[in-house]
């Protein structure tokens, strides 16, 4: 019995100690090629850090410096990569106009931090970051997803700052929409962010964030896995996740209406079968880019019913925020909530349009 255990001890200690040498071999080889691609996306542009306070804010700029009007794009929850996923739309609006993406605390190469993420915080940080990177003119916000909350908080409290906003099928604010169990930090997140730190995040990369499309350059593959190997898990990332409800409500319950131009791009704005089956087949298009499960095609009926929610929820949920919000027209853009990958040359001439009108 006695034998039996002190094998069991040494099987075990060679395990750990087996273990312990992958890891601080990882971890070398990850501290390597990280040095590497941040050299290489300095080299690119894409790394332009600027003092938000107690930390630094990364900003990446495309387009044309002299225009009249800045498009300042937040991006939705645990997007790294939106100035990537937005090339096609870049493409197509960069000579008129600069597109500043600018990322806050713990995203792309902006520093992670401890600081609360709170709605005022994020504001404020992507303030201050602009301002420090002396980025002036008259701002057009264009937001995506969760990333609509903290445009909505800004134009509320600094409407003089804002010349427009863009929302491009964000997170539609009510305080009826956001349920208080919906997002939470378990265990599991401090699990990861452990094994981030020790720099594992490039073997399980593909946990966390779907590849591009295959459309897309095999540039942009590259630097978007740069984006997000970098950020995949982290302090600001976690404070975020556990503030998203009280955030939510905050910024909802400080819209302060006003006469500030915007459109609420809708992905969810169905409205004939053609459209959703369109929809269908891209998505299983995609699915089975990535090697997953592909769902039949509805019946007609169904996708009737479809259309019907579809209009209700743009009148119980969306209409009531945009009205909250004041001069905010409801744009239709039938497709994937990942709008930007699926219709960049819709959006592009929406941008365009929208733009083009505050003249």
């Amino acid at each position: 019995m006695k034998k039996g255990f002190k094998i069991f001890l040494k099987v075990l200690l060679v395990i750990i100690i087996l273990i312990t040498i992958f890891i601080l071999i990882n971890f070398i080889i990850h501290k390597i090629k990280s040095k590497n691609e941040y050299t290489e996306l300095n080299n690119l542009g894409y790394i332009n850090k600027y003092s938000a306070g107690d930390y630094n804010l990364n900003i990446y700029r495309i387009g044309n410096k002299d225009s009249k009007y800045k498009l300042i794009a937040l991006s939705g929850l645990g997007i790294n990569d939106y100035s990537v996923q937005m090339a096609f739309v870049n493409e197509q609006i960069k000579d008129d106009y600069e597109i500043i993406y600018i990322d806050r605390a713990g995203y792309g190469y902006s520093d992670d931090t401890s600081t609360k993420q709170t709605v005022e915080q994020i504001v404020s940080d992507y303030r201050t970051a602009l301002k420090n990177a002396n980025i002036t003119g008259e701002y057009i916000l264009l937001p995506h997803s969760l990333g609509g909350v903290y445009a909505t908080y800004w134009e509320s409290m600094y409407p003089d700052e804002i010349k427009g906003v863009i929302f491009v099928d964000t997170s539609e604010l009510g305080l009826d929409i956001w349920d208080e169990t919906e997002y939470g930090v378990s265990i599991y997140e401090y699990l990861e962010l452990f094994a981030c730190n020790l720099g594992l995040q490039r073997i399980v990369l593909e946990n966390y964030f779907y590849p591009l499309p295959s459309y897309y350059s095999k540039e942009n593959q590259q630097i978007s896995t740069y984006l997000n190997t970098h950020s995949a898990i982290n302090k600001a990332k976690i404070s975020e996740i556990e503030e998203i409800n009280n955030n939510t409500n905050k910024a909802y319950n400080n819209i302060i209406s006003n006469d500030i131009p915007k459109i609420y791009i809708t992905s969810k704005g169905f409205r004939t079968i053609d459209d959703l089956k369109e929809n269908i087949e891209w998505i299983n298009d995609r699915q089975k880019e990535l090697g997953l499960e592909i769902s039949p095609m509805p019946s007609d009926e169904i996708l009737e019913d479809t259309i019907k929610e579809a209009i209700k929820w743009e009148e119980e949920k969306i209409k009531p925020y945009t009205d909250l919000l004041g001069n905010t027209e409801i744009v239709l853009l039938p497709g994937d909530h990942m709008i930007f990958q699926q219709k960049p040359n819709e959006l592009a001439q929406i941008i365009r349009n929208f733009v083009i009108s505050l003249d």
